[in-house]
């Protein structure tokens, strides 16, 4: 797996990327984070984190490298 940053913007004493990138090669996955209206030391909505598979969609735990954990659904 991999990460990389871009776009960095001073919020406050820190700079914080506005953009990350996860990409996993062994299974062609890529996630692209945009980040905006930046915020630091503010209490989080953790709704905006919950998320819930389309019906039939298996849920697939992987590892670091994008490979099924032992037990899960294949």
């Amino acid at each position: 797996m991999c990460c990389s940053r871009e776009n960095f913007e001073e919020v406050g004493p820190a700079s914080y990327p506005r953009r990350v990138i996860l990409t996993a090669p062994r299974v062609q996955t890529r996630i692209e984070l945009n980040y905006k209206d930046v915020a630091v030391n503010e209490p989080a909505d953790l709704t905006l984190y919950e998320m819930t598979a389309p019906a039939n969609v298996p849920i697939v735990e992987v590892d670091e490298l994008g490979n099924p954990r032992e037990g899960a659904p294949r």
